[in-house]
């Protein structure tokens, strides 16, 4: 994931003990999620600093492995 600086905040909630209230911020310059599907969670939209709203950008790069379990 890469966002730029004009990005001010996002979360990506994900879920513990069957509810989704474990909140990590995604809007740092780059970073890396790894999970297994089923994953479930919500992203808050995205928040922009003042003044820079049409600057403000986040990218998420995806791939997608099958991972055999022995």
């Amino acid at each position: 994931m890469f966002s730029n600086s004009a990005v001010e905040s996002q979360f990506l909630y994900n879920e513990k003990d069957y509810h989704l209230n474990q909140g990590v911020p995604i809007s740092l310059p780059c970073s890396v999620a790894a999970y297994y599907l089923p994953f479930w969670h919500y992203t808050t939209p995205m928040v922009a600093r003042q003044g820079q709203e049409k600057k403000a950008m986040r990218s998420v790069v995806l791939a997608s492995y099958a991972i055999k379990r022995r």
